[in-house]
């Protein structure tokens, strides 16, 4: 099996932070400069016996981001994920499985630097990587088709 994709992440919009209160609602956009990705994926399904199917995948996300300056409101980037999991048809009309992901999405840097210092209104800096990114997802689903 294979899959290309291509997502519009520049599209994504703009974040809206906005404070609750009534006597002095306070809201501003922060525009968040995404580039547009594409994703590659393959993958491979092997039925053990009338019961069971073994799936297996491996994957390829582009960043959407500068890798040298992410947003620390959205930690990721381009990424490698490889996945395994399996199937049982419990019955005609019921089967279940599970999954397991490990995404790696190497180093990122956060560089955001204030023009003006805190004392003047600037919000200081934020100056540090994310070394190594690695995640596992674990999922156990359930199908019932009546």
């Amino acid at each position: 099996m294979g899959n290309v994709g291509w997502q519009d992440w520049s599209e994504f919009g703009e974040v809206e932070i906005g404070i609750d209160n009534t006597q002095n609602p306070i809201s501003l956009t922060n525009p968040l400069s995404f580039d547009d990705t594409w994703h590659v994926a393959v993958g491979a399904q092997y039925r053990t016996n009338s019961q069971w199917k073994v799936n297996v995948g491996l994957a390829y996300d582009s960043g959407f981001q500068d890798g040298n300056d992410v947003s620390p409101l959205f930690p990721v980037n381009s990424a490698w994920r490889l996945g395994a999991g399996g199937e049982k048809q419990a019955s005609e009309s019921f089967k279940w499985g599970f999954t397991t992901a490990l995404l790696y999405g190497g180093n990122m840097d956060v560089d955001k630097r204030s023009t003006l210092p805190p004392v003047l209104g600037g919000r200081g800096n934020l100056v540090g990587s994310y070394d190594q990114s690695l995640a596992v997802v674990l999922t156990v689903y359930g199908n019932w088709a009546l």
